[in-house]
């Protein structure tokens, strides 16, 4: 009779350990899925998505280059707003004119992402330090500032 309770503890416990050790593994599976999930829903967030427009004058030193400031810009901002950022906002050069140094570029994003951008602008050439890109004017439609631009 001793013997059959001793099993019965024994094979309580394993039973519990075995439980334990299953709730941990599926903890960290559901945890990773959520995260896996959180990705996705930013990625495919589409309500309410702006599109924001803003002119920018490029100033840059003697010794640096307008045309490569220009290359690079999109890259620049990108780095600047990380990973979420760059996946959240859409950020795209519309329209460049050479003569004046000037650009517009599109926004596209939730309400937030207007101002991740200018805040990035705010604090590009501090990092990069050749050139620097100042907002002029902001608008919701490309035409408005098109007669700006020239």
């Amino acid at each position: 009779m001793e013997y059959l309770s001793i099993i019965a503890i024994a094979l309580a416990v394993a039973s519990m350990l075995i439980a334990i050790y299953i709730t941990l593994s599926l903890k960290k599976s559901v945890g990773v899925l959520l995260d896996e999930l959180a990705v996705a829903l930013l990625i495919r967030k589409k309500s309410r998505r702006v599109k924001r427009y803003i002119l920018l004058k490029t100033v840059c030193s003697e010794d640096a280059d307008v045309k490569t400031f220009i290359r690079n810009f999109e890259q620049r901002i990108s780095k600047l707003l990380g990973d979420i950022g760059r996946i959240e906002c859409s950020l795209t050069i519309a329209s460049i004119s050479k003569t004046s140094n000037r650009m517009i570029v599109r926004v596209l994003g939730d309400y937030r992402c207007f101002k991740r951008v200018l805040m990035a602008l705010s604090i590009q050439h501090i990092l990069f330090g050749d050139c620097i890109a100042i907002p002029v004017r902001t608008s919701g439609l490309f035409s408005r500032l098109r007669k700006w631009i020239y």
